[in-house]
C-alpha cells in the first residue's frame, strides 16, 4: 500500500471514530447536566466559523459575487446551524442508538428526496446499495 493510501485510510478512520462518538458523548454531556444543546450548538458552530477564519489567512483570496454571498449564507444556516441544532437537539431527547439509526437511514432520504425533485432514477443497484449501508449500520448500533 502507498504512503498516501495509508494517510487516506487513516483520515477515514479518524472521521468515522468521531462520527460514531458524536451521539454518545453528546447525550454523557448532556445526562452530567454540563451544558445544555443549544450551548453545545452555538460552540460548534462558533469554534468551526474561528478555524474557518483562521485557515483563511493561509489561503489566496478569492472574489465571490455578492448575491453568491447571499446563497452562502443560507446555505451555511441550512447546513452547519440548522443540521446540527436539530441533531443535538435530538440526541439530548433520545438514546444514542436511535440517533445513530435515524442518521444512518439519511441516504435513503437523500434517494427519495432526489428521485422526487430531481427526477433522478432510483435504480436496483441504488437500492441495494443504499439498503445494504443502512442494515450495516443498523446491524452494527443493535450489536453495541
Amino acid at each position: 500500500m502507498e504512503k498516501n493510501e495509508i494517510k487516506g485510510h487513516a483520515a477515514m478512520l479518524a472521521a468515522n471514530i468521531m462520527w460514531g462518538l458524536i451521539s454518545p458523548a453528546a447525550k454523557f454531556i448532556f445526562m452530567a447536566s454540563v451544558i445544555t444543546p443549544a450551548l453545545l450548538v452555538e460552540m460548534r458552530v462558533f469554534g468551526a466559523a474561528m478555524l474557518f477564519w483562521l485557515l483563511s489567512f493561509f489561503y489566496p483570496k478569492e472574489h465571490v459575487a455578492h448575491q453568491d454571498l447571499l446563497k452562502l449564507f443560507f446555505a451555511s444556516l441550512l447546513g452547519v446551524v440548522f443540521n446540527q441544532g436539530v441533531f443535538t437537539i435530538g440526541v439530548s431527547l433520545t438514546s444514542p442508538i436511535d440517533a445513530s439509526v435515524i442518521t444512518t437511514s439519511t441516504p435513503i432520504f437523500t434517494m427519495i428526496i432526489a428521485a422526487l425533485y430531481l427526477k433522478e432514477p432510483v435504480t436496483v443497484k441504488k437500492s441495494v446499495g443504499r439498503f445494504c449501508w443502512c442494515n450495516r449500520c443498523i446491524v452494527a448500533d443493535n450489536e453495541q
